[in-house]
């Protein structure tokens, strides 16, 4: 009786074991699904962003020739300052902060829209993106900061203390700051949007202009 009670929890034992390693599978190909999913997306959303890009860099290069300079003359204000310690760049300082290389630039090469990233330290939970407007009033270029984007880590497949990289924040950047730069014209050709700047009549940057500058 003895021996019979052994091999039926032995059994048990084995089918427990048995039911316990199945499970154990499951979860680990539920997981592996996932992760080929999530970068499938990863890839997918990377290919439209970079494309966007392309289509952007094209027509917004060519409307002004001073593109570059107007790229450094916005960083340098930037560095200039968090240099100075201005209360409202404080963040920037004390963070690692990078400006987007692609901006866009209103037909009459008079209004640009960029974006501004900054990092925080592994222990915060997100990063962030602001909005910097440039103006050009009489030969000379104005920049200001606008609205803001927190980008929590974890919704762009980040563990909540990885910093999202460069790249990830181009792709934000493309799919949030510059959507709407573009638009078709009758011939079914891209070309620039200008009410996509509308955001920044007179009312609303002469204010923040002699705020920041």
């Amino acid at each position: 009786m003895d021996g019979y009670l052994k091999k039926t929890n032995l059994k048990q034992d084995m089918l427990r074991q048995n039911n316990l390693l199945n499970y154990i599978m499951l979860i680990l190909l539920f997981v592996s699904c996932n992760n080929k999913e999530r970068s499938n997306e990863t890839n997918r959303f990377e290919e439209n962003y970079k494309e966007e890009r392309v289509k952007i860099a094209l027509i917004s290069r060519n409307r002004s020739k001073d593109y570059s300079k107007i790229y450094q003359m916005a960083n340098d204000s930037i560095k200039n300052w968090t240099k100075h310690k201005l209360k409202s760049y404080e963040l920037y300082r004390l963070s690692k902060w990078h400006l987007d290389s692609l901006f866009c630039i209103n037909t009459s090469g008079t209004k640009c829209i960029m974006a501004l990233n900054y990092l925080l330290p592994e222990n915060e939970n997100h990063d962030g993106m602001d909005y910097l407007y440039g103006v050009k009033i009489r030969d000379k270029w104005f920049f200001f900061r606008g609205p803001n984007i927190m980008l929590f880590r974890e919704a762009y497949g980040n563990p909540s203390d990885q910093p999202l990289t460069i790249s990830q924040l181009q792709g934000i950047a493309t799919q949030q700051v510059f959507r709407g730069y573009l638009k078709k014209s009758s011939k079914e050709e891209w070309k620039i949007n200008d009410s996509f700047f509308n955001q920044l009549d007179y009312s609303n940057w002469f204010f923040l202009i002699h705020m920041e500058n």
